[in-house]
């Protein structure tokens, strides 16, 4: 699967990045590290820094394709890791930042590089498994007490926007999904499908206004984004640890079953860890099931239009619309 979105910089555009970061260094090197679909990453190190070593992220071209929120993911993060960081919650540490693109056409940044596996590789036993899944999701409890004045995605938050209810986040985000759906793609949604799938919010906006507190949500919670200790690095249990929770881009100030309805870590030991479960009253079903559909709905236009991948874009179109057929019966 290619990603249209991804583009090798220019050895000359790395040197820019690099020594605008790092300016008393006289030379470096770096490694390409593989799988990205949004960003182009790197290691990165040098003579000048002996024993350090940093992993440098940058952004994506062809930015016609980007959601709107996805304008301002490296804002996002870098602020979504300070939030977690003062909330004891493991994550990077951001070094260098750039979104102003006068240096090139794209947002970079660059991170210090924590030594660990990714989750999603690692082998363990059952056991140890469900000690790391009940940490993640203690982790992700302590992410919801991570509090804002306003709703919406962090990247908006940040510079200064955001919502002041639930119900008008939700028809905003829908709308500019519609938007983006019309202008980027043929065959797909239909009109009216796109038409019915945004006045969800306004047909439900009691129930969503309900949710008064914006909580950090990660909204990219999956195993490739947690990050272990080595094997020979345990907890004082001699269990795997967790190094880092990574990626939280995408993160968003809602309602916390906004997370959980992703359904990615979602299994019981997570729910120990967390503390519950989502309910299962009408008003939750009716919630959830919207946010279900919205995972969908951008999974799809990704694989369709970043990723260039039509077939698994038309499933999850499938999938997106039964919930649409049981929000439609709802009220």
């Amino acid at each position: 699967m290619d990603a249209k979105i991804v583009k090798v910089p220019e050895p000359a555009e790395l040197d820019r990045m690099v020594y605008a970061a790092f300016p008393s260094w006289k030379s470096y090197r770096t490694v390409m590290l593989k799988g990205g679909l949004f960003n182009t990453t790197y290691t990165l190190e040098s003579d000048d820094a002996p024993g350090e070593k940093y992993v440098l992220r940058v952004g994506p071209v062809r930015r016609e394709l980007l959601l709107p929120y996805e304008h301002h993911l490296m804002d996002a993060e870098c602020w979504a890791y300070e939030q977690m960081r003062a909330a004891d919650i493991p994550t990077s540490t951001v070094v260098h930042k750039d979104t102003t693109k006068t240096l090139l056409d794209r947002d970079f940044m660059i991170v210090e590089f924590i030594e660990s596996t990714q989750l999603n590789r690692a082998e363990m036993s059952e056991a140890d498994r469900y000690e790391v899944f009940r940490k993640v999701g203690a982790y992700c409890r302590k992410m919801n007490e991570i509090r804002t004045e306003k709703f919406g995605r962090a990247g908006y938050i940040v510079n200064g926007g955001g919502y002041d209810t639930w119900s008008e986040y939700i028809r905003s985000e829908l709308s500019e999904w519609a938007g983006k759906i019309r202008e980027q793609t043929t065959g797909y949604y239909t009109e009216e499908e796109l038409d019915e799938i945004v006045s969800l919010a306004d047909r439900y906006r009691d129930i969503l206004d309900e949710i008064k507190v914006p909580c950090f949500n990660h909204c990219d919670m999956w195993s490739l984004n947690v990050l272990l200790t080595p094997a020979d690095k345990p907890d004082p249990d001699g269990k795997p640890d967790i190094a880092a929770m990574i990626d939280p881009d995408r993160c968003c100030m809602g309602d916390p079953d906004f997370e959980l309805s992703s359904g990615w870590m979602m299994n019981d030991a997570f729910y120990d860890g967390y503390g519950r479960r989502m309910a299962e009253d009408p008003h939750t079903v009716i919630r959830t099931n919207i946010y279900k559909m919205m995972f969908l709905i951008l999974n799809g236009y990704f694989m369709r239009t970043q990723y260039d991948d039509p077939a698994p874009s038309m499933q999850d179109k499938e999938r997106a619309m039964a919930y649409v057929e049981a929000l439609r019966e709802s009220k």
